[in-house]
């Protein structure tokens, strides 16, 4: 575990960050407080700085692709608390949360499918009450 550390240590001091290698070293540690505070930092930064918000979107779909429910449970208890405001978008932190809980997956994933489903329902539905049989 301290060739981890070190390892993680000279990963955040590097001049450009890998953070997926970064999130991987934070999973075999088992630090979800580590991944919170980074993840954090970055939402803060994208308020200024679009590309830091993909950044941190681009960790929570890795880390939720990759961690376990434990794991990812922790992280989002650790993330700070905001307000819930009705909007039409949700907060860059919301929308993290909701990348981490897999929900974004999940929603992404059933969009892409009902949008590249080029069955033909009425055959499927033909095949589906059609007296015969796959017997001999």
């Amino acid at each position: 575990m301290d060739l981890m550390r070190k390892l993680l240590e000279l990963f955040e001091q590097s001049s450009s960050l890998d953070y997926t290698s970064i999130a991987q070293i934070w999973l075999r540690l088992n630090e979800p407080s580590l991944a919170a505070t980074t993840l954090s930092k970055l939402i803060a930064e994208g308020v200024e700085q679009n590309d830091k918000l993909l950044e941190a979107y681009q960790i929570g779909f890795d880390l939720a692709d990759t961690a376990s429910q434990e794991f990812l449970g922790k992280v989002i208890e650790a993330l700070p608390v905001e307000e819930e405001v009705k909007a039409e978008e949700p907060s860059p932190l919301q929308a993290l949360k909701e990348i981490l809980s897999g929900e974004k997956s999940i929603r992404l994933y059933l969009e892409f499918l009902s949008k590249n489903n080029h069955s033909d329902l009425l055959l499927l539905k033909n095949i589906k009450v059609s007296p015969v049989g796959l017997h001999d």
